[in-house]
């Protein structure tokens, strides 16, 4: 057996659009793991995260030893090194995996949340984006919400060619400045 040989990759896209719009990144990526479409957001809602890309390294028996929010990205040499160093470790060990869960959605959000997404799934887009923003405008810091409103109302920045992270950095500081007044 080989190093690595028991490891198996699973990638999650978060979109609330739906499988339609990711499989063109899957298919040009020539991708040969598995990638599971997340359209309701129900990962980030059982590991409390607010902010995409992450990766989180699973030991036997589905325990968490590492995870990086917000900012996973394997071509980046560091996490690169980091991922193949995983791979070839031993997984052998105790794990306080609790410490990998964040905090989430208030009872309040992931109610305004369900809502949006009810509006959208019935084809009522600016009932969800009305609603979405609200839950944004409470947690700021929900970047995941704050993306599929600009994905759907700019899906040219999404899904056309390469994301527009420059794009995306302009719009934040549009926004804190709409929200601060400033």
């Amino acid at each position: 057996m080989g190093e690595g040989d028991n490891v198996e990759l699973l990638t999650v896209a978060v979109d609330f659009q739906g499988s339609t719009v990711v499989k063109p990144y899957i298919d040009k990526a020539k991708a040969s793991f598995t990638t599971v479409v997340d359209s309701e957001n129900i990962l980030a809602r059982l590991c409390g995260f607010k902010a995409v890309p992450n990766g989180y390294f699973i030991e036997p028996g589905l325990k968490v030893s590492e995870s990086i929010k917000g900012k996973f990205d394997i071509r980046i040499p560091e996490l690169f090194e980091k991922t193949r160093k995983w791979i070839k470790a031993s997984h052998v060990r105790e794990i306080d995996d609790t410490k990998f869960i964040g905090e989430g959605m208030s009872s309040e959000e992931q109610y305004m949340f369900d809502k949006g997404l009810g509006f959208y799934q019935q084809g009522n887009e600016s009932e969800a984006i009305l609603e979405w923003q609200k839950l944004v405008e409470m947690d700021p810091k929900n970047f995941i919400v704050r993306k599929q409103i600009w994905a759907i109302v700019h899906p040219d920045k999404f899904y056309s060619g390469d994301v527009d992270f420059d794009w995306q950095q302009i719009q934040m500081q549009r926004e804190a400045y709409q929200l601060n007044g400033d």
